[in-house]
């Protein structure tokens, strides 16, 4: 049912007892009873109402979903055992799970744990393979998705806007197969751990900005790591062990003052972007030396980028960018090493004026295009013929200087 203007179905369709697939829209309500359809295989979407029109014990015997399954506006939803009339657990096909509270007005709300009894109430069955909660308002998860793990078959976790949740410990080592993890825009999310584990692929920690500390370590699988807009976070992102990891983007984090202590055990790092981290002074204590795979670096808007540090060894380095990072007086002579590089862009660094020698520059063989842009110190030295940069970069097919 999609595009079309027709509110309500003759009650008979509950009759159709031999039903197997339902479509609608997303976040459409099903416009007649599903009680009786027990052979229903599709449904992507249930949303229940203030008005009870439909209820989770709709859900009860339509044990042969399959697929995926939302279930929308849960906010109505009264008390844990109601929630449990839905029985999830018993509904081994079902392969995704999304779970939607949705917003309602703080003094509409029960409180806490009405929430988080709510959750504990659906308890989807082990098969499940991804699971996304949205706008939950319990300050803790159910027990069945943190210690005492039984969606062991798990392998995408989705956390979105829960706003009240305090902690997060992720026990992967009860999750053996999880390979995804997302938490987003959780504003009161103060610490989350996350054990170690050989399957998890991707973590993403976006919209956490009273989020102070995190563990990330031992994930040798890991290959796509970011966070972002995680305000309060200090410290130093360790990444020991984490040999897989090919991108890594870290933006809008003003806590960092150094990151990267573990960089140099990324022996797979491909792509590295630093982004608006105002108080960040240095990379890491160790250079750039070891992730010799490194092909693509952006760091941007870092004022108070104290230096770039070494990037000996980067021979994979074909892309650098950096951006408004106004702290920067020169460039390090480890980018004579940079032997692949081809494009190398300059922007916004107002106090940047040395680059390396003029020997390092030449040994730059495959650099073939230069920008600098709105970098006033640098420019006037790198004025052709004349400035004391220019013999650095006159050999350079593709030169642009603003």
């Amino acid at each position: 049912m999609s595009n079309t203007d027709i509110k309500t179905f003759p009650r008979e369709m509950e009759n159709l007892i031999n039903l197997r697939h339902v479509y609608v829209d997303k976040d459409e309500e099903v416009p007649f009873g599903m009680t009786r359809l027990t052979h229903l295989q599709t449904l992507p979407s249930f949303n229940l109402d203030r008005a009870r029109r439909h209820r989770l014990d709709d859900l009860v015997g339509l044990n042969e979903l399959k697929g995926k399954l939302v279930i929308g506006s849960l906010k109505f939803v009264r008390d844990k055992e109601e929630a449990k009339k839905s029985k999830l657990v018993e509904k081994e096909n079902l392969r995704k799970l999304i779970l939607k509270w949705g917003w309602v007005h703080p003094e509409e709300r029960n409180g806490n744990f009405l929430d988080e009894d709510i959750l504990e109430g659906l308890q989807p069955h082990p098969n499940l393979e991804s699971l996304t909660i949205e706008e939950f308002k319990g300050t803790k998860f159910a027990s069945w998705l943190m210690r005492n793990c039984r969606v062991t078959n798990l392998r995408q976790l989705r956390i979105r806007s829960c706003e009240k949740l305090l902690s997060l410990c992720c026990g992967l080592e009860y999750c053996p197969s999880l390979e995804m993890v997302e938490i987003k825009d959780c504003g009161n999310l103060e610490s989350f751990q996350i054990s170690p584990s050989q399957s998890l692929q991707e973590l993403w920690i976006v919209g956490c900005p009273k989020l102070r500390c995190t563990s990330i370590r031992s994930l040798p699988s890991l290959r796509d790591l970011v966070i972002e807009r995680c305000t309060t976070l200090e410290g130093d992102l360790s990444l020991n062990g984490c040999t897989s990891l090919r991108k890594l983007r870290i933006e809008e984090c003003n806590g960092f003052t150094s990151i990267l202590s573990g960089l140099h055990s990324c022996t797979s790092l491909r792509t590295l972007r630093i982004k608006s981290c105002p108080n960040l002074r240095t990379l890491s204590g160790h250079g750039l030396q070891t992730p010799v795979s490194l092909e693509r670096m952006r760091i941007q808007n870092c004022p108070n980028l104290e230096a770039i540090p070494s990037l000996d060894n980067l021979t994979s380095l074909t892309n650098l960018d950096i951006w408004g990072c106004d702290g920067l007086i020169s460039l390090p002579s480890g980018l004579a090493y940079c032997t692949s590089l081809t494009k190398l862009e300059i922007w916004y660094c107002k106090n940047l004026m040395y680059l390396p020698t003029v020997e390092a520059m030449q040994r730059l063989t495959k650099l073939h295009k230069l920008e600098i842009y709105s970098c006033p110190r640098l420019k006037e030295r790198c004025a052709k013929d004349s400035g004391p940069e220019w013999p650095k970069i006159s050999h350079i097919p593709d030169l642009r200087i603003r």
